[in-house]
């Protein structure tokens, strides 16, 4: 999928070697996330993704219970991205990842918006996974991952 990142140059924390990369400018809709590592960059069109759909559904049945025991479940995007298969390099998926360092794989200690913009074409998130299961699983998988986060204990 086509889509239009700012351009931002970023230096390395840990060599400090100074490197380019883009992050989303902020198409509606669309989503571009990275695996843990920062090494894998894809995306999604959360409007056209029948997985969003599912999710909706379920959350929509389950809001009068979140309602009463006081929770907001986990957001959509939180959720879609735990459904998804996993990066090409078996990691999960990361909507915060910065763009690693190409030298040393670090993240970077700091950055700077430049006026550019780049296209780049990337891979579409899948959920092939998800898809292949019976649409019953489909439905209880995504509940568990529209579940709320645990509260932290109070002392």
């Amino acid at each position: 999928m086509e889509v239009s990142l700012r351009e931002v140059a970023f230096t390395c924390g840990r060599c400090g070697t100074p490197y380019r990369d883009g992050l989303l400018v902020g198409g509606y809709g669309r989503l571009v996330v990275r695996d843990a590592s920062g090494r894998s960059p894809a995306c999604a069109d959360l409007l056209a993704d029948p997985l969003v759909d599912l999710l909706a559904s379920v959350q929509a049945e389950r809001s009068a219970l979140f309602a009463r025991v006081e929770a907001a479940p986990t957001d959509v995007v939180a959720a879609f991205l735990l459904l998804c298969d996993p990066s090409p390099t078996g990691q999960p998926w990361d909507r915060d990842a910065l763009p690693c360092c190409p030298a040393c794989g670090a993240p970077p200690d700091r950055s700077e918006r430049l006026d550019g913009l780049l296209r780049v074409d990337l891979p579409e998130l899948r959920h092939d996974g998800l898809d292949a299961l019976p649409r019953a699983e489909q439905r209880a998988r995504a509940a568990a991952a529209l579940r709320p986060a645990a509260a932290p204990p109070t002392a």
